[in-house]
This record gives C-alpha cells, sequence and structure tokens, in this order.
C-alpha cells in the first residue's frame, strides 16, 4: 500500500505503464510486505493525495503472480490539524 503525492503518483502510474520511473511514495503512510494487517498514522500538509493498494511486483510485493488471492479492507481517519 502506498501514499503518494500528485506528481510522485504520475512517477507511480507511468512507471506501472512501462516507462522507467522511480517514484518515491510518503514512507510514513505506505506499508509493504504486509502479512495480515498494517496501520500508518501521518501528518499531511493539505493537498491531493493518491493511496494506492498496489497489486504489481513494484516495491517489495513479492513474486507478481504467486501470491494467493486476498481481501484487502481499508479504514481511513481524517482530522483537521
Amino acid at each position: 500500500m502506498f501514499l503518494f503525492n500528485v506528481a510522485e503518483f504520475e512517477n507511480y502510474d507511468e512507471l506501472i505503464r512501462g516507462e522507467d520511473r522511480d517514484p518515491e511514495p510518503i514512507s510514513q503512510g505506505s506499508a509493504q510486505g504486509i502479512e495480515e494487517s498494517a496501520t500508518r498514522t501521518v501528518t499531511l500538509e493539505g493537498a491531493q493525495y493518491y493511496l494506492v493498494v498496489d497489486n504489481s511486483d513494484y516495491g517489495d510485493a513479492g513474486d507478481f503472480g504467486t501470491e494467493d488471492t486476498r481481501r484487502v479492507t481499508i479504514a481511513v481517519e481524517t482530522r483537521k490539524a
């Protein structure tokens, strides 16, 4: 699961489409290699962000195509700073 700002999401999208990009997710809001559950808390500036549940081989996703089917549930809580 990756949290991106707009510019880095565009890099991620281009990478997934096969272009040579190196997107940088917001590390405090991202989690890789999740086997059961993960919780992240992050303070963000007011802006647009993308929360991506990634099933490609980007990051620490394991071997693409060899994972069992999984159900994903996401709960997001926002608070005004």
